[in-house]
């Protein structure tokens, strides 16, 4: 069924981000210079550092071997997430990762028994990775399809193993294999982080959309008018984010002509380009909320 109030406009308040194509080109210029050939090489090399050190342990204690590998299988998970969003590619829009998050899902807690002193910064390990494995997919769910990766500003700490257990260095000097794949593995966790943590830096003035101002903006199911301090060229595409509830709404569409000036700003005026039905029908709902709110807050006034 149709939108039968596709292009009823309404004047409201709300906070929203509209990103044009140049404004990508800025985050693309600005990613693509922290994370460079160097970074990656790093990486790479922390990883196969991991790889080296399982496989001398598969040799020598096949039991000890599964556990470690489930650890890696987690944190290798979270880094092919990660190193996607430095490529500036969403890591739900490719082939594998169906096939990669249902592999995670199936991983479970380890177990180890009262006595064990290593137990407590194992699990403590497992639910870094766990953690940060449900921040990035919460990305992916809020961002949905679009190329605006909306990063929660809040940078992670780095895991600290002394916390745990406070001479996991010592044992991995002295040759011990299990240290020094934990040693590896944290090594490698906290490297991927600090990148993270830069790249959230990077996207914030964008994607913080907590922080996101209040402002005047004409609203409806086809598209949205505001006034900016800065123009858009006719046919530019964009992509609009509208903070309706707890999440940003993601839209597409093109700026039409150039609108009025008022006080030195432009009116940017955009229609929407295949929206769904249920991006219709969210809008719809949301404008009419606000036009109930604003009828109870006007009769409110004008009976006092």
């Amino acid at each position: 069924m149709k939108n039968v109030r596709r292009f009823f406009r309404y004047d409201l308040d709300m906070a929203f981000c509209v990103m044009s194509s140049e404004d990508f080109q800025i985050l693309d210029t600005q990613r693509q210079a922290a994370f460079d050939t160097h970074f990656f090489a790093q990486l790479q090399h922390h990883e196969t550092k991991v790889e080296e050190l399982l496989l001398a342990l598969h040799e020598t204690s096949p039991h000890s071997y599964a556990l470690f590998f489930a650890l890696n299988h987690r944190l290798q998970f979270w880094s092919w997430m990660c190193k996607h969003f430095m490529l500036g590619e969403n890591p739900m829009l490719l082939g594998d990762f169906a096939a990669r998050l249902k592999a995670d899902r199936e991983a479970k807690r380890p177990t180890f028994s009262k006595e064990s002193q290593v137990a407590p910064l194992i699990l403590g390990l497992y639910e870094r990775i766990d953690q940060s494995i449900k921040e990035l997919l919460k990305v992916i769910r809020i961002s949905s399809r679009s190329r605006l990766f909306l990063f929660s500003p809040t940078p992670r700490a780095e895991f600290d193993d002394k916390a745990f257990l406070s001479n996991l260095q010592q044992m991995a000097d002295k040759a011990i294999l299990p240290a020094q794949i934990l040693c590896a593995l944290i090594t490698q966790l906290n490297f991927q982080n600090q990148g993270l943590n830069q790249l959230k830096v990077i996207y914030q003035p964008y994607a913080d959309f907590q922080a996101w101002p209040l402002r005047k903006i004409n609203l409806s199911a086809g598209g949205l008018s505001y006034f900016a301090e800065k123009a858009l060229a006719k046919f530019t595409p964009v992509d609009c984010f509208l903070l309706m509830d707890e999440t940003p709404l993601w839209v597409v569409g093109k700026t039409l002509n150039r609108g009025r000036v008022l006080e030195h700003r432009s009116e940017v005026v955009v229609n929407f380009e295949l929206a769904s039905e249920h991006q219709q029908s969210k809008i719809h709902r949301f404008i009419q909320q606000k036009e109930i709110a604003d009828a109870m807050q006007w009769m409110q006034a004008n009976q006092a």
